[in-house]
């Protein structure tokens, strides 16, 4: 598997899975176990975080990313780090 379909697959696979699957000649049906773990974080009073910061517009919601993104960053960073991927965010 390469060209397009690799990177179409990318956008909806974590990449060992996308590597995974390149490393074989054809796409055939498969089972793989592997270790893995879960991460579900919740930031208590977000919602109402938000609506406060909202009420300021564009700074408010520019205020939101970087507390989102400094509240998440360090996992984000360690996950990386030791090879693992973020499949995907969830929100309210």
């Amino acid at each position: 598997m390469k060209g397009p379909t690799q990177r179409t697959l990318a956008s909806f696979l974590p990449p060992h899975l996308v590597r995974s699957l390149a490393r074989r000649p054809r796409a055939v049906p498969f089972a793989e176990k592997l270790p893995a773990a879960l991460l579900l974080s919740d930031i208590s009073g977000f919602t109402a975080l938000t609506e406060r910061w909202e009420t300021r517009g564009r700074e408010g919601a520019e205020e939101i990313t970087i507390l989102i993104n400094d509240a998440f960053a360090p996992a984000i960073g360690s996950i990386g780090r030791h090879g693992g991927s973020i499949v995907s965010f969830g929100g309210d």
